[in-house]
């Protein structure tokens, strides 16, 4: 029988710190292309609600957001 050691766990565990952290990353990375898609055109069942102008603020601030989050992916804070 063969025991796990500390050795063995320390690197599972930074494997799967690292393998979260590049599918977070990922992510963010696609739902930011896909605001970006759309930045110029509200979305079918909004359009009468919500003016183009209103949209492309929310999706600025979305972007921002995004583009914040990815840092504090990798633990860097601003």
């Amino acid at each position: 029988m063969t025991s796990i050691t500390i050795n063995q766990i320390m690197v599972f565990f930074a494997f799967f710190v690292v393998a979260g952290a590049i599918l977070q990353f990922y992510l963010i990375r696609r739902q930011s292309d896909v605001l970006e898609k759309n930045r110029n055109q509200v979305p079918k069942y909004f359009q009468k609600k919500i003016k183009l102008e209103e949209h492309q603020k929310a999706i600025d601030y979305s972007l921002v957001k995004l583009n914040l989050k990815q840092y504090s992916v990798f633990g860097i804070r601003l």
